[in-house]
């Protein structure tokens, strides 16, 4: 976006755009506008520091679009002028309207010469300035073909019909991507031309992703004419944009809405806030972190007790148990927490001499010759430290497994395994500590991707050897930080060991790890700076280790200050942080010891582990040199290999997703595809009575809410009930959230009839089903009662990767409500069919479900969108 001279001496200067203008708008408009602004002198340019990851990505990017060209190279040759054939290249000019207006002629007529290919096409018609990374040309249909004509053309039917292709790092396409494809197919209409039905994305690794330009130009259409609308209006306005101008969306997350969320408070400083919890609050009067930390404890139910709590923490309001001041920025800084009453503190394992401390580092921009993403390039662990035999003050040992290429990173990952399974053999409790999930869902993609070791990361997730202490800090502490990372954690247990170094934090470990690879392949000569580089990014890690080993040693000191009975109910059920694996998702007991009578469900015995067959596949595949191409014959072995054991590896994948998705609030669901969010129900026909078809009793409702970005909920897809209340044992309730970490132990007896134990004592009764067990049978019996919360996922009798979860959170009703009254069941397949219901649009989705109660619940979105009302029916036995 940038200002031209006006053509019309005395006007306004034009303004010119492109399609990346518009998808910007489209994510953010207050900073277009504030970009406006500084092209029209009403502001001073920001200056935010550089995006080191982003320019490497642009890097990269270059990288492939030459790629790409040198391949239509290859098969139409380079450009010959005197034949009109050949991969034609416009350079970019200068901005100045004659030299853009030269290049827009030159493009024009190497489309209609019939060029093969015409890269860097530039598209500029006064007020749209476009650069097509590439134009293909497509023989056009023969008289009297019987392919529909894709009605996007006004041109003559002998000239030359183009397609639209752009190159794009990720693996799949985006909404940004497709509005330029669109942008200039609506060029070649402009020209007189037909563009291809189809246009083309060139992913990362080389894939081609098609889609309709038929219906990508309406979505370009309206954004181009909303930008129109927006940037007029702001121009006419005369005074530079304000924060939350109405009829001006933002974002909440680039430089510009970060700078203005600081200098206003927003609610957006809260940690663990998001846009929906905003909205709600706003729209309550509460628009401020000041004013949020004031908000009376009687108006504090459900989540906003947490939030109000966090903002409290963050304004200083709060009395803490703890704080510590250091300088950050030449300024001094302090860091304050306090330990929650109901806290994960007891869940946290006992120190064992076998303990390790683990973290990886990864590059998500490396690529193998095979175009696939992404190297774990260094698995770190911090051995613990053991009071008999290491002297005081012992550093402790640091063990690093370095992989620089996909063979090493396999090897590593299996070194790294039988590292710890020899561990575990000298130390039968130890554990394996990290911060935060992404040690744990790399290892899974690890044994995945590698097809090894999949028993063995299985093992370690039935088994919890794994503790996650992100999960335990977030459930025991609150701090004054906006951010629980382990960087904002470090000021309260590392003393004066802080950051230092050129490596801080994970995004410039990937760009160090990149300099390295440069560095490594340049020469001799630069052998040493790369040792460097590669010292610097082993000095991180280990410190992440060590912060890791620092932090379980903190918490467990913060557990002995807690006082008698605070956290009492997590230790009788054993959940928390590692405990949450083996008793909250393993199999539990009822009352005094007697196991809850269960069957395990014949589709929920995990497959054998890989077959004789399949090792040898790959043990053929990995003594295959890996810098050369795959000949024919082991292109075929590999395709074989691959769909060996498929579905065993997706069913694993499946319920990988389903345990991560228990061991996090279900607040936090709302930003995974496929959430369904209920905000009203209402009933559509009332129970009816069994028939020969159906043997259940079922009822029809009508639920409306918003889907979750990227769902697929889709008519005729297949949907069974997950749980019921009360839920199963771990998902409680904390601050106002549903969350795993609380245990039911200490329910009131009202919310439910349990087993008797020993002494007639009525406790609930858990009956949560062992780790690899489907969690379709995890449901209690129970006294009648309406849903509250209702766990859905759909029900598929291939490939369970492609099941969808859905929640409804729905108010509370009485027994004695009637129609609205459900009873618990016994763990079983409830099925329920999408249909649709109407094909009007709407803002928010509606859906007709047969067996859910009324209610109102919570309801996220990314953005607002218009779908098309559906119906969904389910049969739910009355017991």
């Amino acid at each position: 976006m940038f200002l031209l001279h006006p053509t019309t001496p005395g006007a306004p200067a034009d303004l010119v755009f492109s399609a990346s203008d518009l998808v910007a708008a489209s994510e953010c408009e207050y900073r277009t506008l504030r970009i406006l602004d500084e092209k029209l002198g009403r502001s001073p340019k920001a200056d935010f520091p550089a995006d080191e990851m982003q320019a490497r990505a642009g890097k990269l990017g270059e990288l492939h679009e030459h790629k790409v060209l040198a391949s239509l190279i290859d098969e139409h040759g380079p450009w010959d002028p005197a034949r009109g054939t050949g991969v034609h290249c416009v350079d970019r000019g200068t901005t100045d309207r004659a030299d853009l207006a030269d290049k827009a002629r030159e493009t024009a007529a190497a489309l209609r010469t019939g060029a093969d290919v015409v890269f860097q096409a530039t598209f500029f018609d006064g007020e749209f300035l476009g650069y097509a990374d590439f134009l293909v040309r497509e023989e056009t249909d023969p008289p009297g073909s019987d392919v529909p004509s894709s009605g996007l053309s006004g041109g003559d039917g002998g000239a030359p019909r183009y397609a639209v292709w752009d190159t794009k790092l990720a693996r799949h396409a985006k909404v940004g991507a497709l509005l330029q494809l669109a942008a200039y197919g609506d060029q070649l209409i402009k020209l007189g031309l037909e563009p291809a039905r189809r246009v083309t994305l060139v992913l990362g690794n080389m894939e081609r992703s098609f889609h309709s330009l038929a219906d990508l130009l309406p979505v370009y259409r309206e954004r181009r004419a909303r930008f129109r609308e927006l940037t007029a209006a702001h121009r006419n306005a005369e005074a530079p944009v304000a924060w939350q101008q109405p009829g001006v969306s933002y974002c909440g997350r680039c430089d510009y809405c970060a700078e203005q969320v600081a200098q206003h408070r927003d609610l957006l400083m809260v940690a663990g806030m998001t846009s929906v919890q905003r909205k709600k609050l706003v729209a309550d009067g509460i628009t401020t972190i000041d004013a949020l930390a004031e908000l009376p404890l009687h108006l504090a139910t459900g989540s906003r007790r947490r939030l109000r709590d966090q903002a409290r923490m963050q304004t200083g309001r709060e009395v803490e148990d703890g704080s510590r001041t250091f300088v950050k920025e030449g300024q001094p800084h302090t860091v304050t927490y306090k330990v929650l009453p109901d806290n994960a503190l007891a869940g946290i394992p006992a120190p064992s001499d076998g303990d390790i401390f683990f973290d990886f580092e990864g590059d998500p921009l490396w690529q193998d010759p095979a175009g696939q993403w992404g190297l774990e390039y260094l698995f770190g662990v911090i051995e613990a430290p053991r009071p008999t035999d290491d002297p005081p003050g012992h550093e402790p040992v640091f063990r690093p497994f370095w992989a620089h290429s996909r063979a090493e990173e396999r090897q590593a990952f299996l070194d790294f395994l039988a590292y710890v399974e020899e561990r575990r053999a000298r130390f039968p409790d130890m554990h394996v500590y990290h911060y935060a999930p992404y040690e744990k869902t790399a290892l899974r993609h690890l044994s995945l991707s590698h097809v090894a070791g999949e028993d063995v990361v299985d093992s370690w997730l039935r088994d919890g050897l794994l503790v996650d202490l992100y999960a335990t800090v977030r459930h025991s502490l609150r701090i004054s930080e906006a951010s629980y990372s382990i960087k904002k954690l470090e000021p309260l247990y590392m003393g004066d060991n802080l950051r230092s170094g050129d490596v801080k934090d994970a995004g410039a470990s990937v760009v160090a790890y990149a300099a390295y690879c440069e560095a490594r392949d340049a020469g001799p000569e630069t052998q040493a700076a790369a040792a460097a580089i590669l010292a610097s990014i082993s000095d991180y890690n280990q410190y992440d280790c060590l912060s890791t080993l620092r932090l379980r040693d903190w918490l467990l000191q913060l557990r002995g200050r807690v006082a008698p009975g605070e956290g009492d109910a997590l230790m009788e059920a054993g959940t928390g942080a590692a405990g949450l694996e083996t008793a909250g998702l393993g199999t539990t007991t009822a009352g005094a010891g007697t196991a809850a009578p269960s069957a395990t469900p014949s589709d929920a015995v995990p497959d054998a582990e890989p077959s004789q067959e399949e090792a040898s596949l790959r043990a053929f595949l990995d003594a295959i040199p890996e810098h050369r191409e795959l000949t024919a014959d082991e292109q075929a072995v590999a395709m074989v290999a691959a769909a060996t054991g498929y579905h065993r590896r997706e069913r694993k994948q499946f319920w990988w997703e389903h345990f991560d998705r228990l061991e996090s609030e279900v607040d936090r669901w709302r930003d995974q595809r496929n959430v369904f969010i209920v905000e009203a129900a209402e009933v559509v026909s009332d129970w009816a009575p069994p028939t020969a078809r159906a043997r259940t009793e079922s009822r029809t409702l009508r639920l409306t809410g918003i889907m979750s970005e990227g769902s697929e909920f889709k008519p005729g897809s297949k949907w069974f009930r997950m749980f019921e209340d009360p839920l199963p044992d771990g998902l409680g309730e904390v601050d106002g959230g549903r969350t795993p970490r609380r245990a039911a132990a200490r329910q009131p007896a009202s919310a439910g009839a349990g087993t008797a134990g020993a002494g007639g004592t009525d406790r609930t009764a858990p009956m949560m089903p062992a780790r690899m067990v489907p969690a379709v049978r995890a449901m209690r019996m129970t006294r009648a009662w309406s849903c509250r919360d209702l766990l859905m996922t759909t029900g598929c009798s291939r490939s369970p990767s492609s099941w969808l979860t859905a929640m409804t959170t729905a108010t509370t009703t009485s027994a004695t409500t009637g129609p609205l009254a459900t009873r618990a069941t016994r763990a079983a397949r409830m099925p329920a069919t999408v249909a649709p219901t109407s094909g009007t649009k709407a803002p928010m989705k509606t859906m007709m479900a047969r067996g859910m109660a009324s209610g109102t619940c919570m309801m996220s979105s990314a953005a607002p969108m218009a779908t098309v009302s559906t119906s969904a029916t389910m049969a739910v036995p009355r017991t």
